[in-house]
């Protein structure tokens, strides 16, 4: 028998690295169990050749494993019987002979450990508020006005800026496991700028003092449990802070006992603990409320809407209260989660609502763009800043923006 997983069928962006690694093990696996033998196409499809006449289970789990991708399993799989379709199968073969090879100079590993060295060299050499930016989430209330309360204000260093200093972008996040080992490096710079901006009654923590939207850092687990978290917190503590700390969810699943130690630690802090990048796919696999957070980041898909019954179920688990609809880009994204109860939002259409909503209300509004009223809002520092005539403005974020049509 031949399998074909025709991965260069999926819509872009897709193949994602995820998909292949998942097709790949499963594959393997058939194949050692079966006598066959994988082969990765220059097409990004993958054929299995197998002695087995029990294809169709295996068919039917691929068809499923993707089907959130790509729904229709008949052009996701094409299953041979080489003494039937021995003919097509060899057509198949001489056309990906034909498919150009990728371009060496295209191929080489990106997302190295020396461009995370790199990466990490800039941030030692720079001011850390031109290498950071923030981001606000809010609490939408639909009606005539369309009132957004500024719920908290997410600060992270930018990924674009850091890969524009060393020329290499796109490269840090090529690798995710190397992505959070240069984030586990980098906490400490971070908390020890913001411990410091604290003492300083500093713009980068006014949101912990209360001055504007609630601060909210991201965070690795050994960060959590470092000596520079212990400073901050205590700063924290002496001042009654408010300051979140975002943990990914695949970060508390990959190590759940320093998942608890952090969840703990953050706890005795009086921090708020959020559970950050929070898939469709994880909502209908996993039970997030089992790790006891405070808020979980559901980040926005286009395919949430085709996930049916499964992902209303989940988020009735969780209780709309807890939920953040995040990466909410477009306004079918924010139009699905007030359908679905969700009242939390953050992500670049909240940014333009923000943005309007401030240049509406800004004596200078008329001399700036929505664009750079958008860039200047998620920049902490002045350089970030330069030309806007109302920074106070900035900092506190406008409650009141033009109506979004998804608020009607």
């Amino acid at each position: 028998m031949a399998l074909v997983l025709h991965l260069s069928r999926m819509a872009p962006p897709a193949p994602r690295p995820h998909h292949r690694r998942i097709a790949r093990a499963v594959m393997d696996d058939a194949a050692q169990r079966q006598a066959g033998q994988v082969f990765a196409l220059p097409n990004d499809d993958l054929l299995l050749l197998f002695r087995s006449e029990e294809a169709g289970p295996l068919a039917a789990t691929l068809a499923r494993l993707f089907q959130l991708d790509m729904p229709d399993p008949a052009g996701l799989i094409t299953l041979w019987s080489l003494g039937r379709d021995g003919a097509a199968l060899l057509r198949y073969a001489r056309a990906r002979a034909l498919d150009a090879l990728p371009d060496p100079a295209l191929t080489e590993p990106r997302g190295s450990a020396q461009t995370i060295d790199a990466l990490e060299s800039v941030i030692e050499q720079s001011r850390i508020t031109d290498l950071m930016q923030q981001q606000t989430a809010v609490l939408l209330v639909p009606g005539r006005e369309g009132r957004l309360q500024p719920l908290f204000r997410e600060a992270t260093f930018s990924v674009a800026v850091l890969e524009a200093r060393i020329a290499a972008t796109g490269q840090a996040h090529a690798d995710p496991f190397l992505f959070r080992h240069l984030a586990s490096r980098l906490d400490g710079r971070m908390l020890d700028a913001l411990r410091q901006d604290l003492l300083a009654n500093g713009p980068l923590t006014a949101g912990a003092r209360g001055l504007g939207p609630k601060l909210h850092l991201d965070l690795t687990l050994s960060g959590v449990m470092s000596d520079p978290f212990a400073r901050f917190a205590a700063g924290c503590r002496a001042i009654g802070a408010q300051v979140g700390v975002e943990i990914p969810l695949v970060e508390a699943c990959a190590d759940p006992e320093a998942f608890m130690a952090a969840r703990t630690r953050l706890r005795a802090a009086g921090l708020t603990l959020v559970l950050d990048s929070v898939s469709h796919h994880a909502l209908m696999l996993t039970v997030p409320a089992v790790l006891e957070p405070d808020l979980i980041k559901l980040d926005w898909s286009p395919h949430l809407p085709e996930a049916g019954p499964a992902v209303a179920q989940a988020l009735e688990r969780l209780g709309e209260g807890r939920v953040v609809l995040h990466r909410a880009e477009t306004e079918d994204a924010l139009s699905w989660g007030l359908a679905h109860g969700i009242r939390r939002f953050q992500g670049r259409q909240v940014d333009a609502m923000l943005a309007a909503g401030r240049m509406g209300a800004c004596a200078s509004g008329r001399l700036c763009s929505l664009r750079q009223c958008v860039e200047r809002a998620s920049a902490t520092g002045p350089a970030g800043r330069a030309g806007c005539d109302n920074p106070a403005l900035l900092a506190v974020a406008s409650p009141l923006v033009a109506r979004s049509p998804a608020m009607a």
